[in-house]
């Protein structure tokens, strides 16, 4: 039962990667992964997982977890609850969720912090929202009237319907889902839910006429700047990223490469905050986005490559090496959020507010 509940773990963990998205070459929006990409978490069976299968943060301070609880039985009988903290996880109170969500029939399926007394829970028609840390919920009805702009504390998201996909505020006053009056030109978009460090929202697509990538990013989801990038060295693409420090961003695409070297990278830059674009890297072996695509404190670009290991970019990202211990990327899947980079696996969470530094969270 035990190994189970490991394993159980570490898909739970898979499927919570929201900082990586998915692009793929074919003329309406793919089903929705029930996996995520490949990472490089490893079984521990001699360690026990922590039990978190959601985290987030509103800011440094205030974030929310799911821990899951089982006893061993016939069927794993498990319960989850909320836990709250306003130091960054060096204390956190329990609460409640609402009835039913959390457990291992139908799981998490949908965790959104919005502030640091709103989030919403759950996913389609059984969403739950609480404006007050979780200490009280309620149903989330319909969707919002269309607005203007992005308001703060809101979340991007995509949603499909049929052969079409698009974008979606996330409001944090109610928990509610909203269509912009003026999205980016582009199509098939997958956003970075929340902003970047520069403080600019992005989103990162394809052309109008499906082919190109393109990325798009906005202060306030108002007006946006969207540009189309260098044609990558393959047809269909896998994944995208976005990293962001000072006027340095990059934006990372993998693609398919030959069987034994696996998934290539192509790595773009932008030194003008997103105005102009270059390709500096076109079908890098070795390099891929099993986690997210995380900018050092010297501007430089880092990844796990498909064996854990971490490279960094020099150059701007024309070569990669790899790093010394004290610099090495969590094992793990890494999301960007309010609080900073999140790194997790089935046994431990980390966070790092530049990226080449990373804290325990003591959430188990």
């Amino acid at each position: 039962m035990r190994r189970n509940r490991i394993l159980l773990a570490a898909l739970a963990l898979a499927v919570a990667v929201t900082a990586v998205v998915a692009l793929r070459e074919q003329a309406g929006p793919p089903p929705e992964p029930t996996a995520a990409p490949e990472t490089s978490a490893e079984l521990e069976p001699d360690r026990a997982p922590t039990g978190i299968v959601a985290l987030d943060f509103a800011d440094d301070r205030h974030g929310y977890a799911v821990r899951r609880v089982c006893r061993d039985g016939p069927a794993d009988v498990c319960q989850a609850h909320l836990l709250a903290t306003t130091d960054g996880f060096q204390s956190a109170e329990h609460r409640d969720l609402p009835p039913g969500v959390g457990g291992y029939l139908g799981g998490l399926t949908g965790f959104v912090v919005l502030g640091p007394q709103r989030l919403r829970v759950g996913a389609g028609p059984d969403q739950h929202y609480s404006g007050d840390g979780g200490r009280s919920w309620t149903r989330v009805e319909g969707e919002a009237a269309p607005v203007d702009g992005i308001p703060a504390g809101s979340r991007l998201e995509r949603q499909c319907q049929q052969s079409r996909c698009v974008l979606r505020v996330v409001l944090p006053g109610s928990g509610q889902s909203a269509a912009l009056r003026h999205p980016p030109a582009l199509t098939d978009p997958r956003p970075l839910p929340v902003p970047a460090r520069d403080g600019r929202w992005w989103v990162v697509g394809r052309a109008v006429d499906g082919r190109a990538p393109v990325v798009a990013s906005s202060v306030d989801g108002r007006d946006w700047l969207v540009r189309e990038l260098p044609a990558a060295p393959y047809a269909g693409w896998w994944q995208a990223g976005v990293a962001v420090a000072g006027n340095a961003v990059y934006v990372g695409v993998t693609g398919p490469g030959a069987e034994a070297a696996g998934s290539l990278l192509t790595l773009y830059r932008s030194g003008d905050g997103g105005a102009s674009w270059a390709r500096v890297q076109a079908g890098v072996a070795s390099p891929s986005l099993t986690a997210a695509l995380v900018v050092g404190a010297d501007g430089e670009p880092r990844l796990l490559d498909r064996s854990g290991q971490t490279v960094t970019g020099t150059g701007g990202g024309r070569e990669f090496r790899t790093v010394a211990a004290e610099q090495r990327l969590p094992k793990g899947t890494v999301t960007w959020t309010r609080g900073g980079y999140l790194a997790e696996t089935p046994y431990e969470h980390l966070v790092s507010a530049d990226g080449s530094t990373w804290t325990r969270l003591w959430v188990a």
